[in-house]
């Protein structure tokens, strides 16, 4: 008996079928949320989140201050010089 023959018989193709179903009922209800049920209003509020400071924009320099506990010295961090990061250039001597 070859490999051919009982893959045949194992009834793969139902499971394919079964599956390309579900993935097409999937993306139908994605597409009808994207475009039908979901308002313009919060594609609008979405694309300017970034923008904002009071809905999460900006965090970049709000988690370094709560990291410092509120001071304005660079973060800490595992490399280098004593474990701080120099952000200032450094002088070269010559």
């Amino acid at each position: 008996m070859k490999l051919s023959d009982i893959m045949g018989e194992a009834g793969f193709v139902t499971w394919a079928e079964a599956g390309l179903i579900v993935s097409l009922v999937t993306f139908t209800a994605i597409l009808i949320y994207v475009f039908v049920i979901r308002s313009r209003a919060s594609f609008e509020k979405a694309r300017l989140l970034p923008l904002s400071e009071d809905e999460g924009g900006c965090q970049v320099r709000s988690s370094a201050v709560a990291r410092n506990h509120g001071t304005a010295e660079p973060p800490v961090t595992s490399s280098g010089n004593g474990g701080t990061a120099d952000l200032a250039p450094r002088e070269v001597s010559s």
